[in-house]
């Protein structure tokens, strides 16, 4: 499923498959306060959607430079 756009709306089965990822894992993080931002519509017990422009941020923030890697095990 191509992503078209940031101001799409992803269900946790959707982002689950892009990211190669199981939904349990999704709501997992979620419980666990962990993952990308999501809505939960209709109140806390509704169905939960993802902002792809927010998972997009949250992609960025899990990006690891290598050389950094390589200075850690050097220390």
């Amino acid at each position: 499923m191509p992503v078209t756009g940031k101001g799409e709306f992803l269900d946790t089965d959707a982002l689950a498959a892009i990211l190669g990822l199981s939904p349990g894992t999704l709501r997992t993080w979620r419980w666990s306060g962990v993952g990308p931002k999501f809505f939960r519509l209709n109140g806390i017990a509704g169905p939960v959607r993802y902002l792809w422009g927010d998972v997009e941020l949250w992609l960025g923030g899990q990006a690891i430079d290598p050389a950094k890697v390589k200075e850690d095990r050097q220390v």
